[in-house]
């Protein structure tokens, strides 16, 4: 039969497992917010660099034409 204390030992021992998980869990999250903001940022640094290179095409054009 088990004592009281085991059983008090026990919950702290699986409180201590839910903690463990959660902080995992929120780190795991703040590591994918991260990596999504970063391919973001890269995402528009290219989409910046497309319409410059667009932009200097067109601005190419122009001057053929003048």
């Amino acid at each position: 039969m088990h004592s009281p204390y085991d059983t008090s030992n026990q919950l702290q021992e699986e409180i201590e497992k839910v903690k463990k998980r959660r902080e995992q869990r929120e780190a795991e999250r703040a590591a994918m917010a991260e990596e999504l903001e970063l391919i973001q940022r890269e995402r528009a640094i290219a989409e910046a660099v497309e319409l410059e290179k667009k932009e200097e095409e067109v601005g190419a054009g122009c001057i053929a034409w003048a």
